[in-house]
């Protein structure tokens, strides 16, 4: 909504996309990561001239080959960017788009991403909490192993269950849902 009301400047970085709203296309490379992050291109100005600059990378950009790379990358623009312009040293400037939210939240809570200290931790219960997308097999865990599968949809997690407890989806919950774009 910032862009309907703000006159926000926004640009992407990747593949062309047919958006509902305008956008400058800055090109599909790291090479264009690059030229942001050392000041040399154009859209670079837009960046420093922003009084509250948001970088934001989808969470697919880092796990690619090369995620590391773009993960330092962006960091530079969004430290360069910090540093020339006038946010507030609070501001975050650099974003990450997670595809699953819930994952986030668990992230938040103190949880570790990957499941090698579940199998490390050899645990007498595992609670899985809907989509676990096959993480962990029956066989990552010890024969005496109890587990608990909680959701709505059934996924892979539900199959190697000892105890499968219903879970609501958004959809069965009483509130508000809104998309990226508001």
């Amino acid at each position: 909504k910032c862009w309907i009301h703000n006159e926000l400047d926004l640009a992407v970085v990747g593949p062309k996309l047919d958006l509902t709203y305008d956008y400058e296309h800055l090109g599909e490379s790291a090479d264009v990561l690059k030229k942001l992050a050392d000041g040399s291109h154009p859209f670079s100005e837009k960046l420093a001239s922003a009084s509250n600059p948001i970088v934001i990378v989808g969470s697919e950009a880092l796990q690619r080959a090369d995620g590391g790379a773009i993960l330092s990358l962006v960091q530079q623009i969004a430290n360069n960017t910090k540093a020339k312009g006038g946010a507030d040293p609070d501001w975050k400037v650099l974003n990450v788009l997670h595809r699953v939210a819930s994952q986030v939240a668990a992230l938040d809570l103190g949880y570790k991403a990957g499941v090698s200290e579940v199998r490390a931790a050899k645990p007498k219960v595992v609670w899985l909490l809907g989509a676990d997308a096959e993480a962990i097999t029956r066989e990552d865990l010890p024969e005496d192993c109890f587990v608990i599968y909680q959701g709505h949809h059934g996924d892979a997690g539900a199959a190697i269950a000892d105890c499968i407890l219903p879970g609501a989806a958004y959809t069965e919950k009483q509130g508000t849902y809104v998309n990226m774009e508001g």
